[in-house]
């Protein structure tokens, strides 16, 4: 599966996030929140934080 290096929105690290393809694009990432519907859910290795990511 290949990863897209993203920021993490909690801390500004970098973070990879998994994609279905190569062509996949990161639209958008943000903290949890219980009433959104990502694409997949990710944690960044800087502070350990979960954050969500959704494709374009």
């Amino acid at each position: 599966m290949p990863v897209r290096n993203t920021a993490c929105p909690v801390c500004g690290a970098e973070a990879l996030v998994n994609v279905p393809d190569a062509d996949t694009k990161i639209r958008k990432v943000e903290p949890p929140d219980m009433n959104s519907y990502p694409d997949t859910k990710a944690a960044c290795k800087e502070c350990g934080d979960t954050f969500y990511a959704w494709y374009s």
